[in-house]
């Protein structure tokens, strides 16, 4: 099974894209719907990438009928 960005299968898919500009010091959080829906992903605080990202997974894990679909990456620009 394959999936895409937005749910909607094209073929070939088509992913969606968009510019983001950031700043020294800012951070990004990219995720999987099943860690955005099972879980309140909003302002993540200064600690360490690593340890946001498996909090996130953790907590998206733990919502009962949760899909399992919980992947995140944590960027922070130098």
């Amino acid at each position: 099974m394959t999936s895409v960005v937005g749910g909607v299968w094209e073929d070939p898919p088509v992913p969606h894209t968009f510019v983001v500009t950031v700043r020294s010091r800012d951070r990004l959080v990219l995720c999987t719907d099943g860690v955005h829906d099972a879980v309140r992903v909003t302002a993540v605080s200064a600690r360490n990438p690593s340890r946001v990202a498996w909090d996130l997974v953790d907590a998206a894990l733990a919502v009962p009928d949760a899909d399992g679909n919980a992947t995140v990456v944590v960027l922070d620009v130098p």
